[in-house]
C-alpha cells in the first residue's frame, strides 16, 4: 500500500550506503569546533567520554577565565581584583555555549544516526544527506561564522563603552571576543542544523503511510529541533544578560545595539523552528497526497473487478472506504502541542532577560529614561 520503491546500483547496497552516513555522522565528534575543544579537555584530563566530564571540562574552563581576567587586572592595571561576576559570567557563557553543543551533540547524533540512515529511500536521498554533513561539518565555514559573530561582540562592546559610563579593559574585548565566538558555534549549530530538515525532505522518505505525522523520523526530527529551540533560546538569554550587565539604555545609541540582537536572538530562535518544520510538514502532505491517490486507485479497481458482489465484497470495500477516510483526518503537519509549546516558551525566556536587564541593582530604570529613547 505505500507504494516505496528502493533502487540501488549493483555495485553498492542499501547496507553499503547506510554504513557510509552512520560514519559520516559519527565523523561529527572529531569535526565540530565545540566536541574539539571539549573532548581535546576531556583526553587531558584522562576522563570517560560523558555528559558529566563535559560539565567538568567546561567549569575548568570557566574558572580559568576568571583567573585569566583577574591577573590581567593585578598585573597591567595595578588595580585590585575586578568585580568578579562579568569575568564569571564571560567564562561561562564560553563554557556553556561549548558544552551546550558537546552534549547536544551527543545526545541526537550519535544516538539517532541509524535512524537517520534509514530515512532515504534511494541513492539520490542518501547523496542529499551525505553532501549536508559534508557541508556542515567544514571547518572553515564554522570558523568564519564564530568569527563573525565575535568581531560583533567588539563592536558591541565598543559602542556601549563610548556612549555608556561603563570602562572596558584591552582583556575585557577579549573576553567579549572569545565569549560570542564560542556563542557563534551554538548560533552555528542553530542556523544551520534546522536545513537538515531540507536536505532530508529533497528527496523521498520512509514515512509511516497512515500517518506519516507520526512517522518515528519525524518524531525524532521535532523532538530533536524542539531540543535546539530551547537551548538557541538559552544562548540568547545569556548573552541579553551579559549585554545589560554594562547597562546599555544609558545611551539610546547603545540600547538600539543591544534592542538588536534581542531581535537576531528573536529571528533565530524562530528560524530553528519554523524553517525544519515547514519542510518536514511539506513531507508529510505529500506522503498523504500520494497514499491518498493510491488508495483510491485501490478502491476503484477493486469496484470496477465485482460483477456481482457478495456481502463479503461489501464489508471489504467498506474497510477500504474507512481507511481511506481515516487517512484524509490524519494531520499534514509536524508541529505538535509540544513543538509548539516548545516554541513560544524559546520566544519567552530571551524576552524575560532584556526585560531583566533593565533592572539596575534591584530598582526599575526610570522610565523618563526608557521613553526617551527613540524606539
Amino acid at each position: 500500500m505505500s507504494g516505496e520503491t528502493e533502487v540501488f546500483p549493483v555495485s553498492r547496497t542499501r547496507a553499503d550506503l547506510e554504513e557510509e552516513l552512520i560514519t559520516l555522522i559519527d565523523s561529527a565528534k572529531s569535526r565540530l569546533l565545540a566536541n574539539i575543544a571539549i573532548n581535546s579537555g576531556i583526553r587531558v584530563f584522562h576522563l570517560k567520554d560523558t555528559v558529566g566530564a563535559g560539565i567538568v571540562v567546561a567549569t575548568v574552563l570557566m574558572v580559568l577565565i576568571c583567573v585569566a581576567r583577574i591577573l590581567f587586572a593585578l598585573v597591567f592595571s595595578g588595580s585590585g581584583p575586578p568585580f568578579p561576576l562579568a569575568s564569571a559570567l564571560a567564562g561561562f557563557i564560553t563554557a556553556f555555549s561549548l558544552g551546550a553543543v558537546k552534549i547536544l551533540h551527543d545526545n541526537i547524533l550519535p544516538p539517532n544516526a541509524k535512524n537517520i540512515a534509514s530515512l532515504p529511500l534511494d541513492e539520490n536521498g542518501f547523496a542529499a544527506l551525505r553532501d549536508w554533513f559534508q557541508s556542515f561539518f567544514s571547518l572553515p565555514k564554522q570558523l568564519a561564522f564564530s568569527f563573525s559573530f565575535g568581531m560583533l561582540s567588539v563592536l558591541t562592546v565598543s559602542v556601549i563603552e563610548r556612549n555608556t559610563s561603563a570602562s572596558f579593559q584591552v582583556i575585557d574585548y577579549v573576553l567579549a571576543f572569545l565569549a560570542i565566538f564560542s556563542v557563534g558555534q551554538g548560533g552555528y549549530c542553530g542556523i544551520f542544523i534546522p536545513t537538515l530538515a531540507q536536505a532530508a525532505t529533497k528527496e523521498r522518505m520512509r514515512l509511516f503511510w497512515l500517518n506519516p505525522a507520526e512517522s518515528y523520523g519525524v518524531r525524532m526530527a521535532s523532538l530533536a529541533f524542539g531540543k535546539l529551540v530551547v537551548v538557541d533560546a538559552l544562548f540568547v538569554s545569556f548573552c541579553m544578560i551579559a549585554l545589560y550587565w554594562f547597562k546599555p539604555w544609558e545611551s539610546s545609541l547603545a540600547a538600539l545595539v543591544s534592542g538588536a540582537w534581542l531581535v537576531t536572538g528573536w529571528t533565530a530562535v524562530s528560524f530553528a523552528f519554523l524553517y525544519p518544520h515547514y519542510y518536514l510538514s511539506r513531507a508529510i502532505k505529500a506522503e498523504k497526497e500520494r497514499q491518498l491517490a493510491n488508495l483510491q486507485t485501490t478502491i476503484t479497481q477493486y469496484q470496477a473487478c465485482l460483477k456481482e458482489p457478495s456481502e463479503g465484497d461489501f464489508k471489504k470495500l467498506s474497510e477500504f472506504i474507512a481507511l481511506y477516510d481515516r487517512l484524509t483526518k490524519v494531520r499534514e503537519t509536524s508541529i505538535d502541542t509540544q513543538a509548539l509549546r516548545n516554541f513560544i516558551t524559546s520566544l519567552v525566556i530571551p524576552t524575560m532577560s532584556f526585560l531583566g536587564g533593565l533592572i539596575d541593582l534591584g530598582s526599575f530604570v526610570d522610565l523618563r529614561t526608557l521613553l526617551s529613547l527613540p524606539f
